[in-house]
Parts: structure tokens; C-alpha cells; sequence
């Protein structure tokens, strides 16, 4: 905008100039009409303030490009004048990685209609999108003056997910050697453990009457059974180490291969627990997933925390935390070069096995008798995991 309020002053001088030396009746008329225009503008832009309004709308996703998010923005023009340029500043923030990245746009709404903008925001690997708006601008048709547009949702959130893969041989190995003592209870399915509630129903033929639920039959007025509680082993546990990197094919892998290996053990009946690290409250975080529609909603918390640092490993927190928790399978999936997460699991994995997964595209590659890691290289998942797990 203030380059073309110095090039219309430039031209103002030079048609100023020229009515003095050539004294000509059409170029005097010409110098006013310029030194009216301004003003003319200035109204014409007084006439659209406050009647251009901003918003986001549904972002949209393309399921084959994980890479370009297109983010929909609405601008509603309420007056009967066209605008000239509406200029939108607004940031993009990538939630994992903690950093945010400026962009503007430029448009035009004519009259009494909305406008509709496609915005290309750069956004390499799955996680959670952040998109605020900055600033809206609308300018009069001659760039010379500009008011402020309203934003009516100046913020939008949305989380770009990842593609999960189907896996064809289960990596969980059964472990006749590592005792699991569990104390938790399905919610899924009742049992016959009479130390725990699983819920009520009401009396069908051939249930036993030592089961009636006598309290709530008096109230309903109606015979209500009880159902008991059905343990339930959680004998393996995924560990996620979301390490900081430049590489976003190795983060979009890292996501890929966790939760594509956390619902393969759930479909196939493997109840476990998904562990992970947050980095922003600074706490282990951990959640049982029984069924593969339970890694839906790990997702949308992971996607909540930080990347963290490449010294910091969750399996030594977790341990820590836990100390007297003991599995039968462990597998360990990071993107880190460290060792740190892979000397915990050699002092604390007990009679479990252990497979390692080191999403990068080099790593160490140790083989010393107590497990293989496997390296899985960015844009590729590894099928076959029992055929490269580790060996005790």
C-alpha cells in the first residue's frame, strides 16, 4: 500500500510538472481529477468499513497428500461496492515441532457475495494444525487507503491423521516365562470374578438367584441381575519416543508404524497399553487400548504433545513411575539416534521380549544377542514384525 501512495505522489508531481511547462487545458484537468480521486477513494473505502467479515471454515484434506492441507477461508461482503484487495495475514502453527510459520494472501469480493479461499499450508507429517488469523485489511480499488475487516473465528484447529497400515503377521510372541499379575477389569465384556461390578440388566431365564441385585429390584419393582467383572491381562505395552527431527518423513513413519502396530494387536485380541511422554505438562501418559477403535482416541492426545528432545526417553520415566509392572511383549518405536531408551529397556524389561524399532534412515543397527533393531526406513512400513522382532 505505500508503494502506491509514493508512485501515485510520483505521478501527481509529474502531471503537475507538465500542466506548468506545456500549460495545456487538458492536463490541468487532469491534475484535478488525480488530486479528487484520493478523496473519492478515501470515501469509497469509509463505505466498506466494517461491512467485510472473515471466518474459517472446514479444512479439507486430500487423502493421497499427507503434505499440502488445504484450509478453507470465507470472506462475506456485506456493502453493495466491490472491494479492491483484501489482504489476510494469518500463521500457521505446527503443534509438535512448536513452531509457526507467517503467510498472507490477497483477494477481491465483489458486492453483496462471499468469496471463497483455498489457503495452501505446508504441513509434512500428521499431527495437529493450528491456522490463526492475523490481520485482515480491505483496501479501496486504487490501493491508496485500507480499513480494518472484521474476524468473526479468528482461530481454527484441526489435526491432519495418519495413514494406517495394514500389518499381516502379528509381532506378539506368547511368553510362558514372565508372570503378569493384572487387577484390571474389562469394560467391554462381563465375567465371573464376584470382586468387582461390571454393571446391572435386567433378569432373563436360567440366571442364577444369587446374582439378583435385591436393592434395585425393590426399586424398579422389577427382578435386576447383576453382572460381574471379567479380568483382563494386559501383557504387552507400546512405548513411543516422539523425538524432535528436520525430517518430517521420519516422524510421518514413526506415526504410521505406532498406530498401525497398536491396532493390529488389538484387532488380533492383544489388550496393551500405549505409552507416551508430554513434553508441555511434563508427565508419562498412558492409556489401555482393548479394541482397535481405542487407538482413535490416543491419537488426538498424542498429536496434543511436543516432540521432545533427543536425550529424553520414556522408558525410563515410565519405569520409574511404574516399577512393579511387568510385560510379556514390549515394543519400543522411536526416531531417535540415542541409546538412552534401548539401555533402560536392557536393565528394566524383565523376562519380557523386547522389539525395537528405530524409525530413521540410519541407525545403529545392533544385534548383541538380546534383540534386533529394526530399522524402518521413512515412507515404508515393515509388514513382517515377528520375522525382525528381537530374541531373548
Amino acid at each position: 500500500m505505500h508503494k502506491n501512495r509514493i508512485f501515485y505522489c510520483l505521478y501527481l508531481i509529474g502531471i503537475f510538472y507538465l500542466s506548468m511547462i506545456y500549460n495545456n487545458y487538458g492536463l490541468y484537468v487532469i491534475l484535478f481529477m488525480s488530486l479528487i480521486l484520493p478523496v473519492v477513494s478515501l470515501i469509497y473505502c469509509l463505505c466498506l468499513m466494517g461491512k467485510v467479515y472473515a471466518e474459517w471454515g472446514a479444512p479439507e484434506h486430500d487423502p493421497g497428500e499427507i503434505d499440502s492441507t488445504k484450509v478453507t477461508l470465507w470472506i462475506r461482503n456485506n456493502s453493495f461496492l466491490t472491494t479492491g484487495d483484501v489482504i489476510i495475514r494469518f500463521a500457521v502453527a505446527d503443534v509438535q515441532k512448536n513452531q509457526s510459520k507467517r503467510m498472507k494472501k490477497k483477494t477481491a469480493v465483489v458486492g453483496r457475495a462471499n468469496a471463497k479461499e483455498m489457503l495452501e499450508a505446508e504441513f509434512n507429517h500428521p499431527g495437529n494444525v493450528t491456522c490463526m488469523l492475523k490481520k485482515v485489511r480491505v483496501c479501496d480499488p486504487l490501493g491508496l487507503f485500507s480499513c480494518a475487516g472484521s474476524v468473526t473465528m479468528p482461530e481454527v484447529s484441526f489435526s491432519v491423521m495418519p495413514i494406517l497400515s495394514e500389518i499381516t503377521a502379528t509381532p506378539f510372541r506368547h511368553n510362558p516365562y514372565a508372570y503378569i499379575e493384572e487387577e484390571e477389569y474389562s469394560t467391554v465384556k462381563p465375567g465371573d470374578d464376584p470382586s468387582e461390578l461390571f454393571g446391572t440388566r435386567e433378569y432373563r431365564p436360567g440366571d442364577r438367584r444369587n446374582r439378583i441385585h435385591w436393592a434395585l429390584t425393590a426399586k424398579q419393582d422389577e427382578l435386576i441381575v447383576k453382572e460381574l467383572g471379567l479380568p483382563v491381562e494386559c501383557a504387552c505395552i507400546v512405548f513411543l519416543d516422539m523425538i524432535r527431527t528436520d525430517d518430517d518423513g521420519e516422524i510421518t513413519t514413526l506415526f504410521e508404524t505406532a498406530f498401525s502396530l497398536s491396532e493390529h494387536l488389538a484387532a488380533n485380541g492383544h489388550r496393551h497399553r500405549f505409552v507416551w511422554y508430554d513434553t508441555v505438562r511434563g508427565v508419562v501418559c498412558r492409556q489401555a487400548v482393548e479394541r482397535p477403535d481405542d487407538v482413535y482416541s490416543v491419537i488426538p492426545q498424542v498429536f496434543g504433545c511436543r516432540l521432545s528432545a533427543e536425550n529424553e526417553s520414556i522408558v525410563p520415566l515410565y519405569f520409574a513411575e511404574y516399577p512393579r509392572e511387568r510385560y510379556r511383549n514390549i515394543f519400543y518405536l522411536t526416531n531417535g539416534k540415542s541409546t538412552a531408551g534401548l539401555e533402560a529397556l536392557r536393565n528394566l524389561r524383565g523376562d519380557a521380549y523386547t522389539d525395537c524399532y528405530l524409525i530413521a534412515r540410519s541407525g545403529t543397527n545392533k544385534d548383541e544377542g538380546e534383540w534386533k533393531e529394526t530399522v524402518v526406513r521413512p515412507y515404508h512400513l515393515h509388514e513382517d514384525f515377528s520375522g525382525e522382532g528381537g530374541t531373548q
